[in-house]
């Protein structure tokens, strides 16, 4: 499954645990992440959980040699889509506080899991990017949550020029809560948490409703003849081994 799910006291933690291709994620990944996140939810002496990867990066996104650079089935498109369905809904769901810790880069799916956590910590070294369009891939998750992160304007510069931004400009922009130099990242995750806990458990689930309520209802299953396109198979080509 290649991701690891452990208590620290009352801080749970999921960690994506595949170093060695920079927690690109499978799908059988992705769906191990959301069940963590709801095994965490179910312990009743967790408070609060903590979203991080091994290695160099934080998540390069989804694997995509996992799909063979072949055209995708409808069933395999179903499957791809609800699979990040299930996956953003874990973590938006989740009764309890998500804060994304993040450290190098932060691609595609990858930002996607740190737009779904409720806040994002990240070091300077932290490299966030929108790269479906290069990809011929128009996800249907990042688009509603990038625009209730940073607005339409700023959201539309990322997407449509797939540009690599730094942490430092990520919290400019407020696309994550605070970016602080990467000797200081475990402290300042450590800190929010403890800030987070300080507060009533229940009202923390009442305002998490409310701010969720930004983000802009979207049918993911119309993206499934996109999915499936010539044009996406041939630019996964690259990443199969």
């Amino acid at each position: 499954m290649t991701s690891e799910v452990r208590t620290d006291g009352p801080v749970g933690h999921v960690v994506l645990a595949r170093p060695e291709k920079r927690n690109a994620m499978t799908l059988a990944m992705v769906s191990a992440v959301a069940d963590g996140v709801r095994q965490l939810a179910e312990q009743g002496e967790v408070d609060v959980i903590v979203l991080s990867g091994k290695g160099d990066a934080f998540s390069a996104g989804g694997d995509l040699g996992e799909y063979r650079a072949v055209q995708l089935s409808h069933e395999d498109a179903w499957k791809t889509l609800s699979t990040g369905q299930d996956l953003v809904s874990s973590l938006e769901n989740c009764p309890l506080i998500i804060i994304a810790r993040v450290h190098g880069p932060a691609h595609a799916g990858g930002l996607l899991l740190s737009l779904s956590a409720d806040l994002t910590v990240a070091s300077q070294s932290a490299r966030f990017r929108v790269p479906e369009l290069l990809r011929a891939r128009p996800d249907p998750f990042i688009p509603p949550r990038l625009i209730a992160r940073v607005g339409v304007e700023r959201a539309s510069d990322l997407m449509f020029t797939a540009r690599e931004i730094d942490g430092t400009e990520a919290e400019r922009i407020g696309l994550v809560a605070r970016c602080v130099p990467d000797d200081r990242l475990d402290a300042e995750v450590a800190c929010v948490a403890e800030s987070v806990m300080a507060t009533d458990k229940a009202s923390r689930t009442t305002w998490k409703r409310l701010l969720r309520h930004s983000v802009a209802s979207v049918d993911p299953w119309t993206s499934i003849a996109a999915f499936r396109s010539d044009e996406t198979a041939d630019r996964a080509r690259p990443f199969v081994r």
